[in-house]
């Protein structure tokens, strides 16, 4: 009959220090004896029930032989399994911090396979894995150990992506505290916002990040304090200081603590707090460079925005009025209202209204919709207009019929001298941050659900709990 047993603790027992000082990252050497003759390997899964839901639960191994437990060549199929560290960025996803203080329960189980390995993607679920191992099992056993859970200074929680996927594919990890180099800071996040962005990346629908780039921290935008600056930080740039950011794509922002670069970043607008600051990075550069970089808008003359109810739209709306353009906003009936008091003159009920009744020679179209929207938008422009898109590059040959102009495929850059103007609006009055949710750390994959519904007015932002500081 298999047993599992650990030479450090008995079953029930508490796990020994060494995991205790790791803050629950190492898992305990394990010894095995009893397994079947027609053993090729083993299958370990770790789970820790006690952990808050949407943190990272468990881990799992497949594939455990001879080359894996350290034995010689030609012993039996009974040992140990070493101790290992499981907090790193490529490592097998096993129970970590943030686990919660507290009393916890690791619960090993140990499977006898008749297989030497599994038909498994990496970081596949205990669920998966034991789906695969149907009919494979020889024997099993398992073990208990209890962990105090004690916080050992400053932790890191972000939201991290393994594998594409819904909203369950979401795993609220721990990743490193980064260091600040150069003239570079890091901010302790109070607020980071979800961006349509995110959640195609989410789904591996976002051509810049491919499978080959996971693991990654979901996020482009966040407000916070300075914890640290780097040897060449702007001398005026110290800790404590409010600040907030549109990052770009070799980090993330829906984490703790994030390492932002000068060019990211400028002083929050002091007439909000930093939970609607955390709202504006990525919608609010977007819609500035769409009307202003990419759509040319000016003073004086017509621009339509489709969508203006939204994160980005309700930032474009007050922009287009705070630059002196006459403002055309498609929205739902519940929202016409809305962006009236955002600055729309016109406010069309895109269910019940055709907007090319009420629109007609636009200087200019920004598109935050798609689809048919964006092809019937061609007729409403006048000579010499630009459609320009957030979602796909409309087409040049549709665009030289109607002798207009199709504003090429872009993204929105990070951008702090137009970040700093953003601000400036804010302060003045000008611009007002619209916020439709928030939602605490723990409650991300809500938030991405919510997300994905669509029809949110204003942003959905992510809250951190070390405090808001306003």
């Amino acid at each position: 009959m298999l047993e599992l047993s650990s030479p450090s603790f008995a079953n029930g027992d508490a796990l020994p220090d060494l995991s205790a000082r790791e803050h629950g990252n190492v898992l305990p050497a394990l010894a095995w004896r009893g397994a079947p003759e027609r053993t090729e390997s083993y299958l370990l899964i770790v789970e820790d029930p006690d952990a808050p839901a949407g943190t990272v639960r468990h881990l799992a191994l497949a594939g455990i032989g001879r080359e894996r437990s350290g034995l010689g060549e030609g012993e039996p199929l009974d040992g140990f399994i070493v101790g290992r560290n499981v907090f790193d960025e490529t490592g097998w996803g096993g129970p970590r911090p943030p686990a919660g203080d507290g009393p916890h329960h690791y619960h090993f189980r140990l499977f006898a396979l008749d297989v030497a390995t599994l038909p498994l993607a990496s970081g596949a679920t205990p669920d998966e894995m034991l789906g695969a191992a149907e009919g494979h099992v020889l024997d099993q056993a398992e073990l208990i150990g209890t962990y105090e859970v004690k916080a050992l200074g400053p932790v890191n929680r972000a939201v991290r992506l393994r594998r594409f996927g819904e909203p369950d594919a979401l795993e609220l990890g721990q990743v490193p505290i980064p260091q600040a180099q150069d003239d570079e800071v890091l901010v302790k996040v109070v607020a980071a916002s979800l961006n349509p962005v995110d959640y195609k990346t989410m789904q591996g629908k976002f051509p810049p990040v491919g499978e080959d780039a996971l693991p990654i921290v979901l996020g482009r935008d966040l407000a916070g304090t300075i914890e640290a600056v780097g040897t060449r930080a702007h001398y005026m740039l110290s800790k404590g200081d409010r600040v907030f950011a549109h990052i770009g794509f070799d980090r993330g922002a829906q984490s703790d603590y994030v390492v932002v670069k000068a060019v990211e970043l400028v002083a929050a607008p002091t007439s909000i707090d930093l939970v609607q600051a955390g709202a504006v990075g990525l919608a609010a550069i977007t819609a500035w460079q769409g009307l202003f970089d990419h759509g040319g808008l000016e003073s004086g003359q017509r621009v339509l925005i489709h969508g203006g109810a939204g994160g980005v739209g309700h930032f474009a709306v007050q922009f287009a009025r705070a630059r002196g353009a006459e403002v055309f906003v498609t929205a739902g009936a519940d929202d016409l209202d809305f962006v009236r008091d955002l600055g729309a003159d016109t406010a069309i009920d895109y269910k019940n209204e055709r907007f090319e009744d009420v629109a007609r020679n636009m200087d200019v179209v920004f598109d935050l919709v798609g689809g048919d929207t964006a092809e019937r938008s061609w007729g409403v422009l006048r000579e010499g207009g630009i459609l320009v898109s957030t979602l796909a590059e409309p087409d040049p040959a549709q665009a030289a019929a109607y002798k207009v102009r199709a504003a090429p495929r872009w993204m929105a850059q990070p951008n702090a001298a137009q970040l700093g103007e953003i601000a400036s609006l804010i302060d003045d009055g000008d611009v007002r941050v619209v916020i439709a949710e928030t939602y605490p750390f723990d409650q991300v994959r809500d938030a991405y659900a919510r997300l994905d519904q669509g029809h949110a007015r204003g942003k959905i932002v992510l809250t951190f709990d070390h405090g808001r500081q306003d």
